[in-house]
């Protein structure tokens, strides 16, 4: 698996096939585009919401194990309620995370895109 956190595109390569994920929302992707005559040409798309979905996904889960999980350590066997309170606070506290940081990343990807099309007027 090679990811490269800084750059456009990072490729996350599994066993049965290969994918690209766009961890990077201030920076467009380079993704290849067909034209009408079979020609390949390379296009800038800013991150889709499904990328920004996946890792506003994978962010809010490292953040339920490093940050509640801590603060909150699972309750003893045998106490129902605790057990109960715990997993309702815990969804609460994942879908917050994932609303969260949803919202930043597409913020931040539409501050991005507005401001790669004000540098392209300009030249």
């Amino acid at each position: 698996m090679r990811v490269n956190l800084f750059g456009d595109q990072s490729q996350v390569v599994g066993s049965r096939y290969s994918m690209m994920l766009h961890f990077v929302p201030w920076k467009p992707k380079l993704v290849m585009k067909q034209g009408c005559n079979g020609d390949m040409t390379p296009v800038e798309e800013p991150m889709t919401w499904v990328d920004a979905a996946k890792v506003a996904a994978v962010l809010s889960l490292v953040q339920f194990f490093a940050d509640y999980s801590m603060q909150h350590p699972f309750p003893y066997p045998g106490t129902a309620e605790a057990l109960t309170c715990w997993l309702i606070q815990g969804v609460f506290f994942l879908l917050r995370q994932f609303f969260i940081l949803f919202a930043s990343l597409t913020g931040l990807t539409l501050l991005g895109t507005s401001a790669m099309k004000k540098t392209k007027k300009k030249e």
